[in-house]
């Protein structure tokens, strides 16, 4: 499940990403390696994203999804930010899923693209941080997350 959510988060953070880029080219490449100064104040932000209103509707969203979707993953072209290719993908699956209607997991996908993308511009710093981390810088600046995914 953890992995599941740690997916998601970059799942979608790529897609912000790459959205935000015109004709769909990957975002530059950056530095790798945070200096320490750099590493704690990723931490520290990253904490205090953890402990955000629209960290925690995410969350919240992210592990109602999971249940629903019972373990099917969203194939990699899958545009969690367009309405009409989430409906699409969901006709032909809505039977591999505990979502009541096509309706309902439509708006429900959608809305942890929108919660995403809320948390990305609530925390930008954060997320450049993240993008500019080690692998290792990485788990450490996540280590909040590792330890807090079941309590809400």
């Amino acid at each position: 499940m953890r992995h599941y959510l740690l997916f998601i988060l970059f799942f979608s953070f790529t897609n912000l990403g790459a959205q935000s880029v015109s004709n769909d080219s990957i975002l530059p490449p950056v530095k790798k390696d945070l200096s320490e100064e750099e590493l704690q104040m990723a931490v520290d932000s990253y904490l205090q994203m953890t402990k955000s209103e629209t960290y925690k509707q995410f969350k919240k969203n992210l592990r109602e999804n999971s249940i629903k979707l019972k373990g099917l993953d969203y194939p990699p072209d899958l545009k969690t930010s367009d309405k009409e290719s989430i409906e699409k993908w969901l006709i032909n699956n809505i039977e591999k899923t505990k979502y009541s209607s096509v309706k309902e997991g439509v708006e429900m996908i959608h809305k942890s693209y929108l919660l995403m993308q809320k948390l990305y511009k609530e925390n930008t710093e954060v997320y450049t941080f993240m993008r500019r981390a080690t692998k290792e810088q990485l788990r450490e600046i996540i280590a909040p997350e590792r330890n807090t995914f079941y309590d809400y």
